[in-house]
């Protein structure tokens, strides 16, 4: 029992566990450009599935038929809207 420490045989040397800075640089500005590069194609892709119609015009384009009506675009807002103000009236 007293002889234990003998039979101790190191494998691997222990190593200073803190990364240089420069390594950690790089980790971060990967992270940062592969964040940047993933919200880009998010963006894309869902620019290409939207399948809205953008204005009157391509509606009009896509059914053929006229436009009669549309929606503001605060219709369907919980906020009051603002009242206009009058229009200005033609000297005499």
């Amino acid at each position: 029992m007293l002889s234990a420490p003998a039979q101790i045989q190191v494998i691997d040397t222990p190593q200073d566990p803190r990364q240089a800075l420069h390594s950690r640089l790089k980790i971060l500005f990967a992270g940062l450009f592969g964040a940047v590069a993933v919200a880009c194609a998010f963006g894309l892709l869902a620019e290409q599935l939207d399948d809205r119609l953008p204005g009157t015009v391509m509606l009009k384009s896509v059914t053929g038929l006229p436009v009669t009506a549309t929606f503001s675009p605060g219709a369907f807002s919980k906020t009051v809207p603002r009242a206009l103000p009058p229009p200005a009236s033609a000297p005499a």
